[in-house]
């Protein structure tokens, strides 16, 4: 239902398209509109469900890395975005959407019943590592003995990334796990990618399981 209204209302459709809607209606229509594309993401993915928005259904541009006091309703224009290094309340939002535009593709891919060339797995692989590549580098993972100084909820950030990360690599390799058994020389790499990237997870809900007690970061 809230796609539909969000369709009805133009959201799919970026601002500059309109001459009538203002620069700060239209960030703010922006930061919703990413909202709105990952809620659809997880909220079909937990119900094993295809998604409903495809990239080719929308243009609407990502919001801007912004501070709220950048701009507001008498902007005429908008500024330039501040650099991925500064943290804003719109960065991680900007970070989890370069990794769920991954996930959706993987989720099309899986939830396709036709058939898909190997080759397409490996070039998804490959384009899911330039995603994670591409973060901002203070939502990189870094061990937690080299992030004493960094803030408790940007390494929060870092672990969610990390397991949207891993987990979509399992989703996309998962398939060929089993092949991998009797066709080692051609799927040993999925074979390898899921184990890694299971074991990743467990890591991860282990450090957040001993970070959360008393004595935690």
């Amino acid at each position: 239902m809230l796609v539909q209204l969000a369709l009805s209302l133009g959201y799919h459709r970026d601002p500059q398209n309109f001459s009538s809607i203002s620069p700060f209606a239209g960030e703010m229509r922006r930061r919703v509109w990413a909202v709105i594309v990952q809620m659809d993401l997880r909220l079909s993915s937990q119900m094993a469900l295809p998604r409903l928005l495809k990239l080719q259904q929308y243009d609407t541009a990502e919001p801007r890395n912004l501070l709220d006091t950048d701009f507001d309703e008498n902007t005429t224009e908008l500024p330039e975005s501040r650099p991925e290094t500064e943290v804003t309340p719109v960065l991680y939002s900007l970070a989890r959407t370069r990794i769920d535009q991954m996930n959706g593709l993987v989720s099309d891919l899986v939830n396709d019943t036709r058939e898909h060339p190997y080759a397409e797995i490996i070039d998804l692989d490959r384009k899911l590592q330039e995603a994670e590549a591409s973060l901002s580098p203070i939502f990189r993972w870094q061990p937690l003995s080299q992030s004493f100084m960094v803030l408790p909820q940007i390494v929060m950030h870092r672990v969610l990334l990390q397991l949207a990360i891993q987990r979509v690599t399992v989703w996309l390799h998962r398939k060929y796990l089993t092949p991998s058994y009797y066709n080692p020389a051609q799927f040993e790499y999925s074979r390898k990618a899921c184990i890694k990237s299971a074991m990743r997870i467990l890591e991860f809900q282990q450090i957040v399981d001993e970070e959360t007690q008393k004595d935690g970061l």
